[in-house]
């Protein structure tokens, strides 16, 4: 366990909070999926991969107090509710083999990145396309941003809590970049500035399917 992870102690009833506004997105919006495909589930592939070649320091630190740090396989990863199950389907479906997450709260703005990693062999823009569609059918509407080949997404819920969650691919890589919060003008900042440090450390490239 990291001493960043330790610290995030005081501060895990914000999980609580995360959860509760990821949840009551997709009671309001949906996630856009077909509820006749929930039966569709990949069987994990039992032919052996070459291990993805891990490169250090590919993403950026968000500001604030960490509240959630974890990497792992995607078999048995525990997202603590942060990802819905339509999103940890789409991940297995399109051969995502490994996720990695920061999620930090600085004043009122929580932010996030992960990472997912397909498996060597599978191209990332499936998923890609899977997981900024899931927002798009769900009713997020696209914001235009400075960066070619970055989809990012807005909505705001009934409680006036904006969020953003924004997707590119680098190498064998799935970007998200994500915040919440209140004060509009000031999640808006803190997304713009961590996709453009995100951005800047791992460009992003036209996902091929």
């Amino acid at each position: 366990m990291s001493d960043r992870f330790r610290r995030a102690a005081p501060v895990a009833a914000v999980l609580a909070l995360l959860a509760a506004v990821s949840a009551g997105a997709w009671v309001v919006w949906g996630d856009g999926s077909d509820p006749a495909l929930a039966s569709n589930v990949t069987l994990p592939d039992p032919t052996p991969r070459l291990p993805y070649q891990e490169i250090k320091d590919v993403v950026v630190e968000p500001p604030g107090d960490v509240v959630f740090e974890r990497k792992g396989q995607l078999a048995g990863y525990n997202a603590n509710g942060l990802l819905t199950e339509a999103e940890l389907k789409i991940v297995e479906e399109q051969g995502g083999a490994r996720i990695s997450s920061t999620v930090t709260r600085d004043g009122g703005t929580t932010l996030g990145i992960w990472r997912f990693t397909v498996k060597d062999g599978v191209a990332p823009g499936g998923l890609f396309a899977e997981m900024d569609g899931l927002y798009k059918r769900g009713g997020h509407k696209d914001v235009q941003v400075q960066h070619q080949d970055v989809s990012l997404r807005l909505a705001t819920s009934p409680e006036g809590i904006s969020v953003y969650h924004g997707h590119y691919v680098h190498g064998q890589d799935v970007f998200r970049i994500e915040g919440y919060g209140k004060d509009a003008a000031a999640v808006t900042k803190a997304v713009t500035e961590l996709l453009d440090r995100q951005v800047k450390r791992t460009p992003a490239q036209r996902p091929a399917a």
